[in-house]
């Protein structure tokens, strides 16, 4: 799994709090909660995987059937 970018957090906080928030929130968001915060690095085989899992790859495993 990637992580989710800032637009996505900043929409998953707009549904929560039923309105967007502004701009800059995200950036602002993660400076105030940097200690909290973790961040991983995805390894090759999870970056293989995920580029695995996309819709023209299903679709070429279907289209073989």
């Amino acid at each position: 799994r990637l992580p989710p970018t800032p637009y996505m957090v900043a929409n998953i906080a707009g549904q929560i709090a039923k309105r967007q928030p502004g701009k800059n929130w995200t950036s602002r968001f993660v400076k105030r909660w940097s200690n909290e915060l973790d961040s991983n690095y995805l390894t090759t085989s999870d970056v293989s995987r995920h580029k695995a899992e996309s819709i023209s790859s299903f679709k070429q495993y279907f289209d073989v059937l």
